[in-house]
């Protein structure tokens, strides 16, 4: 959780209306429209279910999943150098980006020592007003992209492959934002980073509520069930952060904000620097996530102890934390994969589910209905079909509109489902 906040943090500072921190190869799903996506077909929801299971009770060492990226890819796209400022299309009058930030940078530097100094509103500043400017300049897109990436390895926000990457995931969303954003720089910055950056002009801040005359009415203290009444108990599950390329003795301290992948180099590979042991079988401590193996280990023995509990309640966050190489067919992979294991080892057991940060490609995006070209059927609608196992068609229309339901599943008792995405300062 930690890495993620910061990975998240350092993206804000970048992009700043994307915070926090989440297949086909990296260039195919990453310079595609999200709109000619499409979920996967009931027959390979099943086959990819049934393969990752099965191979994973084979006790296979290499979990599966397609490879996004393999390690050769991986080391020669780290030693890709940026083009430099020369070598590209300069746009008359725009100073470029990566060139200013530097500048900035060794005026400022004795400050940056300062331990009062927040790098943070600084970078975030700088980086949305020299987009700000690049945008009024007519610039092309693919350039302001590439000053990003400059800027983010400039500053060590990530290592060079992450940067690339998680601009060209968070682009189309940033473009769209900027091109209707009406705040200025520092006010941008404080709404994303917090008033100790900047305190932004909110003009609904105040408001004044008129109060009834009518006298307050005595409390009444609750009634207390009687005893021997009927009793309830409930399974959680969440922030599962499941990841299919989980690697038994892969790097667990790779630079990166998730490690122990298969696109990550052995620990023997690593020359120069001891990495002491790599990722044990079911899991590790370090910058890892779940794999595959110890949530099927967990589900074998809840089924043992499924007399304890009633319903499972799921509280989201199925997703690795991958957030700067996913695509929407990675995200209904892993929701089907839980279904899946939900259906084969808890079969009787009614599950309900609320929706987490990083159910979305892109993390912490969850446009309200109306945005044009940003809509969120693609998910919803896979959720929907998930749901309708335990909801009914009044609790689904809700689901399909914006991820939320209410629901009675016992006389006297409701559960209320919110998408609190919605009020997420990174959405």
């Amino acid at each position: 959780m930690e890495v993620t906040l910061r990975f998240l943090t350092c993206f804000s500072m970048l992009l700043c209306l994307i915070a926090s921190l989440s297949s086909a190869s990296s260039e195919t799903v990453n310079t595609r429209k999200y709109t000619q996506e499409r979920p996967l077909s009931a027959d390979d929801r099943k086959d990819v279910r049934l393969e990752r299971v099965q191979q994973t009770t084979n006790k296979t060492e290499s979990l599966p999943g397609e490879k996004r990226h393999s390690a050769n890819e991986s080391k020669s796209k780290l030693k890709q150098k940026p083009s430099s400022g020369n070598s590209r299309e300069r746009v008359s009058g725009v100073t470029p980006f990566s060139q200013d930030a530097m500048t900035s940078y060794l005026s400022r530097k004795r400050e940056w020592e300062d331990p009062s100094f927040d790098v943070s509103c600084f970078v975030c500043e700088l980086t949305v007003g020299t987009i700000q400017k690049l945008l009024s300049n007519s610039t092309n897109w693919d350039i302001i992209e590439e000053e990003v990436v400059k800027i983010c390895i400039l500053f060590k926000v990530e290592d060079a492959r992450v940067c690339r990457m998680v601009v060209k995931q968070f682009q189309e969303e940033v473009h769209y934002v900027f091109g209707h954003l009406v705040l200025s720089p520092s006010e941008l910055c404080g709404t994303v980073l917090g008033t100790s950056c900047s305190t932004p002009y909110n003009p609904g801040e105040m408001w004044n509520v008129t109060l009834p005359t009518t006298p307050k009415p005595t409390p009444q203290p609750p009634t207390p069930p009687k005893p021997k009444s009927p009793t309830l108990r409930f399974l959680q599950i969440t922030d599962m952060h499941l990841d299919f390329l989980y690697k038994a003795g892969s790097v667990i301290d790779c630079g990166e904000p998730v490690c122990c992948r298969d696109n990550d180099v052995t620990p023997s590979l690593r020359s120069g620097k001891v990495y002491g042991q790599g990722a044990g079988r079911f899991g590790d401590y370090q910058s890892c996530d779940a794999p595959l193996s110890m949530v099927l280990t967990m589900f074998k023995h809840l089924s043992t102890v499924s007399d304890q509990f009633d319903y499972v309640i799921f509280t989201g966050d199925i997703p690795a934390h991958d957030v700067w190489n996913q695509s929407r067919t990675d995200q209904l992979e892993h929701i089907y994969t839980l279904d899946h294991l939900l259906s084969t080892y808890l079969p009787d057991k009614p599950v309900y589910y609320c929706l987490g940060n990083h159910e979305s490609a892109p993390v912490n995006s969850y446009p309200p209905p109306g945005i044009p070209g940003h809509s969120m059927d693609w998910m919803y609608g896979a959720l929907a079909e998930v749901y309708m196992k335990w909801l009914p068609q009044s609790a689904l229309d809700r689901v399909l509109r914006c991820g939320s339901y209410s629901y009675s599943p016992y006389p006297g008792f409701r559960i209320i489902s919110v998408n609190s995405n919605y009020c997420n300062r990174g959405n």
